[in-house]
Formats: structure tokens, C-alpha cells, sequence
């Protein structure tokens, strides 16, 4: 899912600057739309692990520790504008459900004493051992983190027809990039003439596309559930409020000097030029016509984060023998954006 994910940031970017008709601005206002669904999705994704069928795992010493496997998706036509841009038909992967985003976690709760409390915690991370595994693998570099930590309180009891009523507050933090090479694309030398006589040579490395993104929630919800024998259903609703910032484009490692026709060196940071931004920008205000190809060089765009809180309502099932297994389904109503996950419990 994550090399879908490169892939279809680099068609879009490499696909959509090849055309004469596509501009800066023109990526800007639909990758803005884009990451508009996606940061409102990763607050979903956020919650992932947080709520158990068992909304209160029974006082001290009672406690429970698993591991949970998730997704969520952006929604249906949410890929569609960067599809557009380029002129070509959404992938039947994404038509529905949209861009997936994985999610992974160790879990783990733990009754209180003396009160129908347990807290939580989770964390989940991509290892560098983990991080070269996935690059040799699928030519995808990533990184990951999911951290987080929940209370939940039991309020009203479970009985012979009664359904258990708890309540939780969790507090999440996540936190990934990704990048992958572009098949096809290669390095490039990129010349500066300042006017002056002199030029300036620039060799860039090949651009890889990239893609990050940073979460923080505080997530309040709601549950019932009953048990039936060995299986338990549960019926949730969530608010989530918090903060998502997600930025993407194509980055490529620039030297920290460059070789003029003299065969001096021009240092970048000497010289107040300390990042990629600053190379494109010195190369645009180039009056010989020799501007540099954007896609080829690289840059990175990151609209406004999102804040808008986040209502969900949330099901699933359990099914306990030795083993604790949870499925749980998600849905967003605002932005139809949909969530799932599987866990694996000892309770």
C-alpha cells in the first residue's frame, strides 16, 4: 500500500509537469484537495488500536496486550483531481475507497484498582532494519511512528440484558514519510548565469518522490457492547479533535557546492543558499531563458494544516477462544472516508 501510495504521487508529478499546460499553481490547488482528505484521514488512522470490544478490561490485575493491523482510505473520487490533471483514468484501486494509509501498533491495557478504569497504550514504528528491508524490497523508503495512550472509564454495567456503556479520552501522535525512485527519470545538470560573465553549474542528483505527514489528536468516544457467549459486538462513535499537516512533492539531495567554468567552487551556504528552495529560486530569477525544469529538480508543497475535528462512528466484533480476535470498521460521514482493522489480543 505504501508503494501504491509513491506511485501514484509520482504519476501525478511527473506525469502532470511533463504537459506545458500544467503549472506550479495548477499542482498546488489539487494537491491542496488531495491532502485536504488525506490529513483528514490520518486523524482517523490515529485512533487505530485505541478502542477494544471490551470497552473496560476489568479492574486490577486484569489486563490485555495485542497487536493491531489497520488501514485507512481517503474516499471515493479523492484521487480523481489528481488524475485529472494528468488526463488519464483513475487506477480501479483507488475508484472507491481511495488512497489507502497503514496503520501498525503493539497495544497494550491495564485495569486500575479500586475504580472501572484501565489505561493504554500503544506504539508502532518502522525500524531502520525494517526501513532497508522495505527499500530492497519494493524500491520504497519509509518511516514510520504511532504512539499513543488512552483511559477509558466503564459506566454503566453490563448484565443479563444490559450492554456495557464506557467511555475513553486518547491522546495520539503519528508521524511517516515516504519516498521511491521514478522510473525513468534521471539526474541533472542545471546552469546559472548570473550576468556577470560567470556560469554555474549545478549536478542534481535523480528526484525522488516524497511524501510526509504529522498528526496529533485527542480523541473522545463513546461504546456499548455485549456479550454473547464467546463473541462480543460493539457500536462506538468518536470526536476527534487534533491537528494534521501533511506536505508532498519531488525532493532531490542538492551538493553544498557547485563547479563554475573557472573550476572554483561556489559554496551554498557561504553564500546564503541553504536548501533546494533556494536553488530554485536563484535559477528562476535567471534572465538568459534557461530556467530549470521543476519536476526534474524538486521541491516540496505543504498547505495549511488541517484542524477541522473529526466525527466517526465505529462497529465491530470479537471473538474469543484462547485468543482474542477484534475486526472493527470505521466511517467518517463529513468526508466518507473509511477505516478498518484487525487485532490480536491476550486478555
Amino acid at each position: 500500500m505504501k508503494r501504491l501510495l509513491a506511485i501514484l504521487l509520482a504519476l501525478a508529478l511527473v506525469a502532470g509537469f511533463a504537459s506545458a499546460q500544467t503549472t506550479i499553481d495548477d499542482f498546488k490547488a489539487v494537491f491542496t484537495g488531495f491532502t485536504d482528505s488525506f490529513a483528514s484521514t490520518l486523524m482517523l488512522n490515529s485512533t487505530i488500536g485505541n478502542d477494544w470490544s471490551d470497552g473496560y478490561v476489568g479492574g486490577f490485575p486484569h489486563f490485555g496486550v495485542g497487536l493491531v493491523l489497520g488501514s485507512t482510505f481517503t474516499g471515493e473520487g479523492t484521487a480523481d483531481p489528481v488524475f485529472n490533471l494528468m488526463g488519464v483514468a483513475v487506477p480501479q484501486e483507488l475508484e472507491q475507497l481511495g488512497v489507502p494509509i497503514p496503520a501498525v501498533a503493539l497495544v497494550a491495557k491495564l485495569g486500575l484498582p479500586f475504580l472501572p478504569l484501565d489505561i493504554g497504550v500503544k506504539a508502532g514504528v518502522v525500524t531502520p532494519e525494517m526501513a532497508t528491508a522495505l527499500e530492497g524490497a519494493y524500491g520504497v523508503a519509509a518511516a514510520y511512528k504511532n504512539v499513543g495512550a488512552s483511559i477509558r472509564g466503564r459506566v454503566l454495567k453490563e448484565g443479563v440484558l444490559l450492554p456495557e456503556l464506557s467511555l475513553g479520552v486518547a491522546g495520539n501522535y503519528l508521524t511517516g514519510d515516504i519516498s521511491s525512485a521514478i522510473p525513468g527519470v534521471s539526474g541533472q545538470d542545471v546552469t546559472y548565469a548570473p550576468g556577470d560573465g560567470s556560469s554555474w553549474t549545478v549536478s542534481l542528483p535523480a528526484p525522488e518522490v516524497a511524501y510526509a505527514w504529522e498528526t496529533t489528536t485527542l480523541d473522545i468516544t463513546a461504546q456499548v457492547s455485549k456479550n454473547i457467549l464467546f463473541i462480543r459486538p460493539y457500536l462506538g462513535a468518536g470526536y476527534t479533535f487534533g491537528k494534521s499537516t501533511v506536505a508532498g512533492g519531488l525532493a532531490s539531495d542538492a551538493p553544498t557546492a557547485a563547479e563554475s567554468d573557472t573550476g572554483t567552487l561556489y559554496d551554498y551556504n557561504s553564500d546564503g543558499l541553504e536548501n533546494m528552495d533556494d536553488l530554485i529560486y536563484m535559477a528562476a530569477q535567471d534572465t538568459s531563458g534557461s530556467v530549470p525544469d521543476f519536476s526534474a529538480l524538486g521541491f516540496m508543497y505543504s498547505p495549511s494544516p488541517i484542524t477541522d475535528p473529526n466525527f466517526r462512528i465505529y462497529a465491530g466484533v470479537s471473538v474469543s477462544i484462547l485468543v482474542t480476535l477484534d475486526v472493527q470498521a470505521m466511517y467518517v460521514p463529513a468526508t466518507k472516508a473509511l477505516g478498518a482493522s484487525l487485532s490480536a489480543r491476550l486478555q
